[in-house]
């Protein structure tokens, strides 16, 4: 049961991906499609690169604070549109943005 657990925590629970073998393929291909359907057409980019750019950093920095400035500053990138494409990635619902815990009662 706990290896099954771990699975899902890893590979998440989309049905075509649990029971196949190319676990990462299916979630690759699920990945590029969401980039290049949803948020590419809904920016109305022709910075494709710039998005995946954007995406690419928000996954390998999953659980941490972020923060648009210091994004723009990392990726070159204008404020604006970091801001815009973030808008574009959480409406596609490929990432849920979560605000801070402010224990300040």
């Amino acid at each position: 049961m706990k290896k099954l657990f771990l699975e899902f925590l890893k590979f998440g629970g989309y049905p075509s991906v649990v029971g196949s073998n190319l676990k990462e393929k299916i979630l690759l291909e699920l990945y590029n499609d969401i980039l290049t359907r949803d948020i590419v057409q809904a920016c109305r980019g022709q910075t494709t690169g710039k998005i995946e750019e954007l995406s690419s950093f928000y996954i390998s920095n999953i659980g941490n604070r972020v923060s648009f400035r210091r994004i723009s500053r990392s990726l070159d990138m204008p404020l604006r549109m970091v801001e815009r494409f973030t808008s574009c990635i959480s409406d596609s619902l490929l990432l849920y943005f979560v605000s801070p815990l402010s224990p300040s009662f």
